[in-house]
């Protein structure tokens, strides 16, 4: 029974609608070759009626490819899901959820083989008072379902049709899933169709001259990146190798400025368009700010890829936001013609496409199958074999295309509409700490840049021990909040006006946002108990929260719609539905029972996570306080639904308030797409062996991502298919589906091309350092909550040694003899020679560190940062810049004028320092130590000596800690020092992303100086931990054993 509690400042309720019974979803959950509709998985448009039913008549029952088992090894794929029971048959069951496409009970008792690579985690069994609990986001007598157009005039989108979520019970929150029966790629209906293209036709590759041939175009890419492709018993090339001397510590290798966050540049594909005249193809490769390779070349055998030893995949960021001199992604409508495709392996027309037949056909460049040439895309060859509208056809000249998809492409008859529900604890710890006041003003203030239309809408939850609802229906002149005391049922006081509409209904939200803190701070003020009817109770002292019944109801609002779901908590949630418990133990921590504190206690929230994926829900979570929330258990919310996890231990208004506003502001506004599936393919010969990141796995290989953003980036392994690839390059295309803010469906496509190579010293010598370590660290980070930190530790360590021991003994010794790379002198490859430091860096990451300190909590935070941070997010990560800021600049101090619009904001960064507690020994100095998160300015000056650059230099931390900044164009500081403070903060913050300013003196809280002093990698932090000089001669030792 529900208690119901208003709080009237308006008018009365609005009378309920009647419900309208879900959709039956379709049993079938076998899985089949695909049907007509499972052709839309990867975005492919439907088969002609009559080719329809001849598929249909050979196989009968066939199956969505979502709901296929994945054939990849990676943790976020599930196994074949349940039917959807009927809404006639709904149980009050803890694990029942009811969306708006089916209900569904978690069956507890089904248990899941293990995987072919990973056992499954054995999680703990349900409790019998969790078997008690009744329905969670159940479905109450107002709910109304959408109407969903028959598939024949609306077809199927993959993340829309039959999928249902896993059986509950004991089932790995982290596994991968079983492995399949079925083969990993289903054939398509028209692979029979394939025949290669005649002999004695003329061909166009990108295009090149009519007397294309594939290997000598092949072998002209390869001597552009001074490949060596011939053969593989040819003389050794030479080597580019530094010799270290370990036994001296200044001359280690370590970072220079020139090699910090710098773009790499994409393997120049000139010769493959030398005779292409008057049309620029110089955008042909994807940047690798979008799509960033590990190696610039691909080896043609795995022996070859074994022998080098380092993970051999690329960094895909698809949304990442051009820098000043970047163009914008093109966006093409190709108009009749619709989307040109490959009717074998899907890929989208690109630029390294063969043209044939004087062009009425054209060879895929990943599958090698012969397409025809629709008539609306036809277009003529000249006399070099090239495309007379090649100049108009940006499809065929860029890399990154933006392709405006036709309704075929559409999961839905009205586009999905921008939504954000914002879930607020409102106990203790929020609302004294200042937490609350922050989120509602940065709300407030960002109302009128929330990236949508028209059609944006928004609501309300706050929940402590009891779930308050907001009715925001536009003619209300204040907000009403309706108070449910209920935990169990979820049930929502009133069926609309919950979700509104942000035009008709702003000013209401204004209100509302104006209200909340002096609300509850009134609250606990007065000190009112928490009854769960008085709507002016104060939350109770002891922070619990309900957070379960909180995440029902925002599931059933979202759940009609989908959007993005930000929630706000600052305690862990002990009430109602999948209520959790303190589980921490001190002792544990340096101990192998410390991994049992990684992994979830039990499904709840991943089966929670896995439905609203299905609904279209992406969730974000604050996280507001040290205290031990089980981050563990919480995790899969968002990394199932490619959301975010931010976390501000001991978060104080005045200390973190800056970062959550910015944190607050970005997600809010950035750019994004809506109901998004991702897919990535690549050419014969290669296929994609794991992802990490954020997302969930549908079918074999599609991501399904309710939202995806600038800053989301993803991190996906390659493989070969079999003993020797035969096609003359390597090619990878990543394409993502989605819906823009504004309604409009559209195909982001990424496409790059590599020479490859059958020569390990080529592999060496163009690896990208960069892009490796943060493929590297989303490979290790990603098994930490399987097979704990140790053996990542020793995972992680014996890449860097065996890919250092295969360099020395097949190339270097190879090429110039044993005796060169052998003694005092560590051999590293130019491209390889920051490898040790990096990998020491990363152990000492929190994700992989062995101090005690680093709490469980931490630690998933740690790995969510590795897993799903882009390439120029992951480096400082684990290797921090450290400058001198009193040693920037000597000239002679300016006037107060000059300074207020000085032409040059900026300041060339010095020289980087050694990660040491040498660097900062000198007492009149002043440090800036910046790790991507944090910019540490530390300095030993007694207030006495100087105190006017003192107090100089805390007003400029203050001023640039303070919303709004300051203009990029002004320099704040009275002393030179500040002023140079100044430039470096506005350099590191637009090179990276803003991070709020910590000041670190001797009189620094013992908490503030031990994160800065963790920073200093390079010396030892425990009597188990060793100096960098020590762990670069372990590694010399290990590479030339």
């Amino acid at each position: 029974m529900c208690a119901f509690s208003t709080h009237t400042m308006s008018s009365s309720l609005p009378p309920p609608s009647t419900n309208t019974p879900p959709l039956a979803p379709n049993p079938n959950n076998a899985p089949l070759p695909p049907s007509p509709q499972s052709m839309h998985a990867s975005g492919m448009p439907p088969l002609p009626p009559s080719q329809q039913q001849n598929q249909v008549q050979q196989q009968p029952q066939q199956q969505h490819e979502v709901s296929g088992v994945s054939s990849v090894g990676n943790n976020n794929s599930m196994p074949p899901m349940p039917p959807l029971p009927s809404h006639q048959h709904h149980q009050q069951n803890p694990n029942a959820y009811h969306s708006p496409h089916g209900n569904y009970v978690a069956q507890s008792n089904v248990q899941q083989p293990p995987h072919q690579q990973f056992p499954p985690i054995q999680t703990q069994a349900h409790s019998s008072e969790n078997d008690t609990h009744r329905a969670q986001y159940t479905q109450n007598q107002h709910y109304n379902a959408p109407p969903m157009p028959p598939t024949q005039n609306m077809p199927p989108m993959p993340n829309q049709q039959q999928y249902a979520p896993p059986p509950t019970g004991p089932s790995p929150s982290y596994g991968p899933p079983p492995s399949s029966a079925g083969p990993s790629h289903p054939p398509m209906p028209n692979q029979q169709q394939y025949a290669p293209p005649p002999t004695g036709s003329q061909s166009s590759y990108g295009p090149p001259p009519p007397t294309y041939q594939g290997d000598q175009l092949s072998q002209q890419f390869a001597n552009k990146l001074n490949l060596s492709q011939s053969h593989p018993q040819q003389q050794h090339p030479p080597s580019y190798s530094t010799n270290v001397n370990t036994s001296q510590g200044s001359a280690l290798p370590r970072p220079n400025v020139a090699t910090i966050n710098v773009e790499s540049t994409q393997p120049d594909v000139s010769p493959l368009f030398d005779r292409i005249a008057n049309v620029d193809m110089s955008n042909a490769q994807a940047r690798s700010r979008h799509l960033r390779t590990t190696v610039q070349c691909a080896p043609n055998t795995p022996t070859l890829l074994n022998q080098w030893g380092l993970p051999f995949g690329a960094v895909f960021t698809p949304f990442a936001q051009p820098d000043d001199a970047d163009q914008d992604i093109p966006v093409v409508s190709m108009g009749a013609a619709g989307v040109v495709r490959c009717h074998k392996c899907r890929a989208y027309i690109n630029p390294y496409v063969l043209w044939m037949d004087g062009g009425r056909r054209w060879q895929c460049n990943l599958c090698r199958y012969s397409n025809d040439v629709t008539t609306p895309y036809y277009s003529p060859l000249d006399e070099h074999n090239v495309r007379k509208d090649l100049h108009r056809r940006k499809e065929l000249t860029h890399g990154s295309i933006e392709l405006i998809a036709t309704k075929d492409y559409c999961t839905r008859k009205n586009p999905q509409p921008a939504a954000y529900l914002f879930l607020i604890d409102v106990s203790y710890n929020t609302v004294q700490s200042g937490a609350l006041r922050v989120i509602t003003e940065t709300i407030l203030n960002s109302l009128d840049h929330l990236a949508g239309d028209i059609r944006t809408r928004i609501g309300f939850i706050t929940f402590n021990s009891t779930v308050h609802f907001y009715n925001l229906r536009s003619n209300l002149k204040t907000p009403q909040r309706l108070i449910v005391g209920e935990l169990e049922e979820s049930l929502l006081p009133i069926p609309t006006d919950l979700l509104v509409n942000l035009f008709d209904s702003k000013g209401v939200v204004k209100n509302l946002l104006k209200t909340l803190p002096k609300m509850f701070e009134s609250a606990i003020a007065q000190q009112q108990p928490t009854d769960g009817m008085n709507p002016g109770a104060a939350p109770q002292n002891d922070g619990e929260n309900c957070l379960g019944s909180a995440l029902n109801a925002a599931g059933r609002i979202l759940g009609k719609t989908g959007g993005k779901l930000s929630l706000f908590m600052s305690s862990i949630p002990t009430l109602g539905p999948n209520a959790l418990q303190n589980r921490e133990s001190h002792s544990v921590y340096g101990t192998p029972k410390e991994l049992e504190l990684l992994k979830p206690v039990n499904s709840n929230f991943r089966d929670l996570a896995l439905l609203f994926s299905r609904d279209q829900i992406c969730v974000d979570q604050y996280i507001l306080t040290a205290q031990y929330t089980d981050m563990a258990s919480l995790y899969p919310l968002s990394k199932f639904t490619s959301g975010q996890v931010k976390q501000y231990p001991g978060f104080e208004a005045s200390n973190d308030g800056q970062t959550l506003q910015y944190d607050l502001i970005r997600a809010l506004t950035r750019e994004q797409g809506l109901e998004a599936v991702m897919k990535v393919r690549v050419s014969t010969g290669f296929k994609v062996k794991s992802f990490y990141g954020n997302f969930f796995i549908r079918g074999h290989d599609l991501l399904a991502l309710p939202n995806i953003d600038a800053d989301m980036s993803f991190g996906f392994e390659l493989t070969h298919t079999g003993s020797f690839v035969s096609t003359p390059n390597a090619c990878i295309q990543a394409a993502v589906l989605y819906t823009n803010s504004s309604g409009e469906r559209r195909v982001r496509i990424h496409n790059l091309i590599l020479p490859l190579t059958s020569q390990l010293n080529d592999l060496y010598r163009h690896t990208d350092i960069d892009a490796t370590m943060n493929l590297l660290a989303k490979v290790a980070a990603d098994d930490i909550p399987r097979n704990g930190v140790d053996t990542q530790r020793q995972h992680v360590e014996n890449i860097a040694v065996n890919s250092l021991r295969s360099y020395v003994k097949n190339v270097r010794d190879g090429s110039h003899g044993m005796h060169n790379s052998r003694g005092s002198h560590l051999v590293l490859p130019d491209s390889l020679r920051l490898l040790p430091l990096y990998t020491f860096g990363l152990l000492k990451h929190d994700a992989f560190s062995t101090a005690v300190e680093v709490r469980a909590d931490a630690r998933i935070s740690a790995i969510n940062q590795l897993t799903s941070g882009s390439v120029s997010e992951t480096v400082p990560l684990f290797h921090p810049l450290l400058f001198a800021i009193h040693q920037l600049g000597s000239h002679q101090e300016q006037n107060s004028e000059e300074d207020a619009q000085d032409e040059n904001p900026y300041i060339e960064p010095p020289q980087l320092l050694p990660l040491t507690h040498q660097s900062t020994s000198d007492p009149n100095g002043v440090y800036a130590l910046c790790d991507g998160q944090t910019i540490y300015i530390y300095h030993r000056i007694v207030a006495q000596n100087n105190s006017e650059l003192i107090e100089d230099i805390n007003k400029v931390v203050q001023r640039l800690n303070t919303f709004p900044l300051p203009s990029p164009k002004k320099t704040v500081g009275e002393t030179q020092i500040g002023r140079n403070l100044c430039k470096l903060t506005k350099q590191l913050r637009r090179q990276y992303r803003f991070m709020p300013l910590q000041l670190v003196t001797p009189d620094s809280q013992p908490y503030i100086q031990r994160q800065f002093s963790r920073r200093l990698i390079e010396d030892a932090q425990s009597s188990k931990d060793v100096t960098y000089e020590t762990y670069i001669s372990s590694i010399h030792q290990k590479s030339n054993s």
